[in-house]
């Protein structure tokens, strides 16, 4: 009996011990956990996140007005990405992502004409009509003023609501009317996919000069339907008996690198067309083939000839292909990422910069011409797609270095 007794009060010493074990283990653990989150929860109060979020609540719970939460979100990640320094970065919405990717493709829903704003009037010139548009197929022509965008005049509701209303669903229409002549013209134009022109050429001297053997390219922007229309230009060109040839890139802001690269391949000869510098990684060198345009060429720039646009202008200058007319280009040579996020939003950031084949790298600098050519006060005050050829300093100078 003593021996049962004994065995049962230490079992119940060995359960007691193991109790006590396991709530002395388990308060020690309690305590460790909590230790580690309380420095985790200090941490995160410390961070970016924690602190944005702290500011949200804080400022929420003392505000009395209305909060759009999506745009506080929206605004928030735009500043962010402000804040960071990065020039060229930028936070996307889903709709700015979608009409990007929409413009580097070339392919929009639209009427098919490419305008600017007139300095004498105000309202958007009509500079070109796409051929086998819906504003082509209306009658709408170059030149053309847009005066209203249905009753409503385009001088009251400004550049960017007149854009926005021009486009819209496809298979809808939008009525326009244009002063011609200074009389009104009314066209009904149903909208629909159009493929951007960034390309527009004829021989020098047909706006306004006497006939001549130079053929002038004017390209406004680099993106997926750039290449075709260039190689569209040189080959009516010359077929029309260019003997060289002029590329008017002032005004271009650049666009996509994979639209420049083919293009500058069929002009250049063998050797490098850019080098790629990453933050992380190693350069990449992306090298042109033998086969070249063997033309004399001039390139016309300005301040606001810049990115894709500068390495073409670079890279025709490095290997002597072209003479490069104007004044000092703007001075963007890094690229940029775009990254697409899970909700449809981008964020676009400055990951590396690219390199001219053998010069230095112009960012923040921009590129010298060969022959620098102020603007005069009738280039600088007419809108270059109606201003004589023979009236464009700058044009003019290009063409001299080619025929003189």
């Amino acid at each position: 009996m003593k021996k049962r007794t004994c065995a049962a009060v230490a079992a119940v010493s060995v359960l007691l011990s193991a109790i006590i074990t396991f709530q002395i283990t388990s308060t020690t653990y309690r305590a460790k956990n909590k230790a580690e989150l309380d420095s985790l929860k200090t941490e995160y109060e410390s961070s970016f996140g924690g602190k944005m979020n702290a500011l949200h609540d804080d400022f929420l719970s003392l505000y009395n007005g209305d909060v759009d939460e999506e745009q506080l979100d929206e605004l928030s990640m735009k500043y962010f990405v402000f804040a960071t320094g990065d020039r060229y970065g930028e936070y996307l919405t889903a709709d700015e992502f979608a009409e990007l990717e929409a413009g580097l493709e070339g392919d929009f829903v639209g009427i098919g004409v490419s305008v600017i704003e007139d300095s004498d009037s105000g309202l958007l010139e009509v500079v070109d009509v796409f051929p086998d548009s819906p504003a082509a197929s209306v009658g709408m022509q170059p030149g053309d003023l847009i005066y209203k965008v249905g009753d409503d005049y385009a001088a009251e509701i400004g550049e960017d609501a007149v854009l926005s209303r021009v486009r819209g669903e496809e298979g809808t229409a939008v009525t326009l009317t244009v002063l011609r002549d200074g009389a009104e013209q009314t066209f009904t134009v149903a909208r629909a996919h159009v493929t951007e022109r960034n390309v527009m050429y004829r021989m020098y001297g047909e706006q306004g000069g006497e006939a001549s053997n130079v053929g002038l390219i004017i390209i406004s922007s680099f993106d997926a339907v750039t290449e075709s229309q260039v190689d569209e230009a040189i080959a009516a060109l010359r077929e029309r008996g260019a003997e060289a040839l002029i590329f008017d890139l002032r005004g271009n802001l650049g666009g996509a690198l994979t639209s420049i690269v083919p293009i500058l391949d069929k002009l250049l000869p063998e050797g490098p067309i850019l080098h790629v510098v990453p933050k992380v990684g190693d350069t990449e060198t992306i090298s042109s083939d033998a086969e070249e345009l063997d033309m004399p060429m001039a390139v016309v720039v300005n301040g606001n000839t810049a990115s894709a646009a500068e390495l073409f202008t670079s890279a025709l200058m490095d290997y002597g292909k072209a003479v490069i007319v104007g004044t000092q280009t703007y001075g963007k040579g890094c690229m940029q990422t775009i990254t697409q996020r899970p909700d449809g939003s981008a964020i676009r950031v400055t990951t590396a910069y690219y390199d001219p084949p053998y010069s230095e790298n112009y960012d923040g600098v921009g590129i010298t011409p060969d022959i620098v050519v102020e603007p005069d006060d009738v280039t600088s005050s007419t809108n270059r797609y109606r201003i004589a050829d023979r009236d464009d300093n700058q044009l003019t100078a290009a063409y001299n270095s080619l025929t003189n």
